[in-house]
């Protein structure tokens, strides 16, 4: 799957992003929503080796490969307060902000909520140029998908305001495609 091969070629840049939480949570319970071919899940097992990793997507194929339970992150398969980190790492595009009153309500009090994904208001250029990485690196069909996604994706400000009302945002940072937020819940 060409998709695997393109998060692959990024493994570093999921190193980074669990590097960055470890200085604000020692989890012993996380969430990967959206959790893809779980490559994030593996980078969180080096840094948590203690806590327990459950990973959910709405794939069969991703869920197959990363041993995910296959679920809707809008309807999450488990109880209030179950998990002290949940993460949307360039997925909560395709789910939708719907998903982050789920992620709150699973996490327990003071939990920790993560999310990486790409910039909608991106410049021009920079979105030209991940789409055309995109077609090239995983295919045309993978790229126009995003390219939807991009049109509809509220921007990151949009993001950090709509989390600001149920969570403390601890963290705000982008680059011209992506940006991370971490939160505690309230």
């Amino acid at each position: 799957m060409e998709y695997v091969r393109w998060a692959k070629m990024f493994q570093l840049w999921y190193r980074n992003l669990v590097q960055k939480i470890s200085s604000f949570v020692k989890p012993k319970k996380i969430v990967d929503i959206g959790c893809g071919p779980g490559i994030l899940m593996e980078e969180l097992m080096k840094y948590f080796p203690e806590a327990l990793i459950v990973g959910i997507d709405r794939d069969v194929e991703m869920c197959k490969m990363s041993k995910a339970i296959l679920c809707d992150a809008r309807s999450l398969p488990f109880r209030d307060a179950t998990f002290d980190l949940a993460i949307f790492c360039y997925s909560l595009h395709e789910i939708g902000l719907l998903a982050l009153y789920e992620a709150r309500r699973v996490l327990k009090d003071d939990g920790i909520l993560v999310v990486r994904d790409v910039r909608s208001e991106m410049t021009k250029i920079a979105r030209d140029f991940l789409l055309f990485q995109l077609s090239l690196n995983v295919g045309v069909n993978y790229a126009e998908k995003v390219r939807s996604y991009l049109e509809v994706f509220p921007n990151s400000t949009f993001i950090r305001k709509f989390v600001e009302e149920n969570f403390e945002v601890l963290h705000f940072s982008s680059t011209p495609f992506d940006f991370d937020l971490i939160a505690r819940k309230l």
